[in-house]
């Protein structure tokens, strides 16, 4: 979830009309967003899936059953190119045997 600060950043921006560098994730989001803006955001990322590799593999289960998908497109957006790679290897762990 620390992580994924980074992208809630992007979308923030764009909520507020403003096109921003990607950001280092942030210790605290409330901090920086109003509830409005918060609600906007975690509507606009509602597919967002994070955690651990089970809790990775829960969330596109459900994502999966929601929707009827039989392919799925995973983007891995992080700050920095070491947590991509972290990302990376949760969501292949979480893959189904």
């Amino acid at each position: 979830k620390y992580l994924a600060t980074s992208l809630q950043q992007v979308f923030l921006n764009m909520v507020r009309g403003r096109r921003a560098q990607y950001m280092p994730p942030a210790e605290d989001m409330d901090a920086l967003w109003s509830s409005t803006e918060k609600a906007h955001v975690e509507n606009m990322l509602s597919l967002l899936v994070t955690g651990s590799p089970q809790t990775v593999r829960r969330g596109l289960d459900r994502l999966i059953a929601d929707t009827g998908a039989d392919e799925l497109i995973i983007s891995s957006d992080t700050f920095a190119p070491e947590d991509r790679l972290e990302s990376i290897t949760r969501i292949a762990e979480a893959k189904q045997p």
